[in-house]
């Protein structure tokens, strides 16, 4: 009796879906509900699409009809043209919402597809927004910590990408909880270039700079699985740990970022590379040089601050600031303004900064208009003995050479 009562259910469910939607759309009705569905999606007034919608989706209907015919119109939206999908799309998601209850796939995969969507037209901060709220409780994939640990990771990137910084830093709190010992060393590796990132548009250069190159230095043949990583996206870590590492404030963390950055054979291949040399040597960074640098920059690394000096006008600033102290005993202000090509009242304002903070050995003298650089006879002990050293390999070297 029983087994008679659910044949009669399943038999009366999909006639109940038909006459409901016959009455919804009336002559629109093709007579086969997917289609009909779809052609109301493709070109039917919002009305009628709503009407389909609340035909198919009322409790007569059972879940086991309804559900697989949902899950078709889903995938099928995706071939629709996007003014015509940014239109539908939503009022279905609206409408699986309300009964969310059995449908958390079908609303999972279309939050993903509009996610999809939003992304490719630009739209980053409605992509986030889309993906930030899949049902990730309830959704089946969501069981999978590898699916909740790379949803998080992309809403996090999507953040950044639309400059909300303390949202993404969020998200990717939450994906550094979901990390285990599982975890495959490519999604642990992509953690580690968001969280680059965010220190990125947070102005840590030095600490994006650091995050940057241990990424950049990770061996690409162990970053397999579903999300891989390639040698190009590895080059790339590493241009960003160059720029990171010129915009950081001149420190013994930066130096040996610096150190570490020009031994790396790749790092020529960085725009950003004289420039790096530059700051590596000690060497003075000239207004030329300095234009084109900021050129290949972020729009964040050349925003004025209160101040109204971008980080990348602070940054090398005191790298030259730095470079003129290994240079000079002592300097005016106005000597100083014209190499770093600003007013002497600035250059004044930098160096009292640089010697307050102790990124450099210096006094102001204001009455004098003097800068007085301090050189420790240690530093000039180590010098020498570098010289010295150099000076006893060349010897050998020509020893050598001229031995028969």
């Amino acid at each position: 009796t029983l087994q008679k009562m659910k044949l009669r259910q399943l038999c009366r469910a999909p006639q109940a879906m038909e006459a409901a939607l016959r009455g919804a759309v009336g002559a629109s009705f093709s007579g086969d509900v997917t289609e009909t569905l779809q052609k109301i999606a493709a070109q039917g007034s919002e009305e009628s699409f709503r009407g389909a919608l609340d035909a198919v989706l009322q409790e007569s209907v059972s879940l086991s009809d309804s559900r697989p015919l949902l899950m078709e119109l889903v995938s099928y939206m995706q071939s629709l043209p996007a003014e015509r999908y940014e239109a539908v799309a939503p009022v279905l998601l609206e409408k699986l919402e309300i009964r969310a209850v059995g449908f958390n796939e079908a609303i999972v995969k279309l939050r993903e597809d509009l996610g999809d969507f939003f992304e490719r037209a630009g739209r980053f901060r409605d992509a986030a927004n889309c993906l930030a709220e899949v049902p990730f409780v309830s959704a089946v994939r969501s069981e999978n910590q590898k699916y909740l640990l790379e949803m998080h990771v992309r809403v996090a990137n999507l953040l950044l990408r639309a400059q909300d910084i303390v949202r993404a830093e969020g998200f990717l709190e939450r994906a550094g909880a979901l990390i285990g010992s599982d975890t495959e060393p490519s999604m642990r590796l992509r953690v580690k270039v968001c969280n680059a990132n965010i220190s990125d548009a947070k102005l840590n250069f030095t600490k994006a700079a650091q995050l940057f190159l241990e990424a950049a230095q990770a061996d690409a043949q162990t970053l397999t699985g579903s999300n891989a990583v390639t040698a190009r996206e590895l080059e790339r870590a590493l241009h960003a740990a160059v720029v990171c590492a010129c915009l950081a404030r001149p420190s013994a963390q930066r130096s040996r970022i610096l150190a570490q950055l020009i031994r790396d054979s790749r790092a020529p291949s960085a725009r950003a590379f004289p420039i790096l040399e530059k700051m590596y040597h000690g060497q003075l960074i000239r207004p030329d040089e300095r234009d084109a640098f900021v050129q290949q920059l972020e729009d964040h690394h050349r925003s004025p601050d209160s101040e109204g000096r971008s980080p990348a006008d602070r940054s090398l600033m005191e790298h030259n600031i730095v470079a003129v102290s290994r240079v000079y005993e002592d300097i005016s202000f106005d000597q100083l303004a014209t190499i770093l090509g600003t007013s002497p009242e600035e250059a004044e304002d930098a160096a009292a900064r640089m010697s307050q903070s102790g990124q450099v050995a210096a006094t102001v003298d204001q009455v004098d208009a003097i800068v007085r650089f301090a050189h420790s006879s240690a530093e000039g002990d180590v010098f020498d003995e570098q010289i010295a050293r150099a000076l006893r390999a060349v010897a050998r070297v020509r020893s050598e050479l001229a031995a028969p």
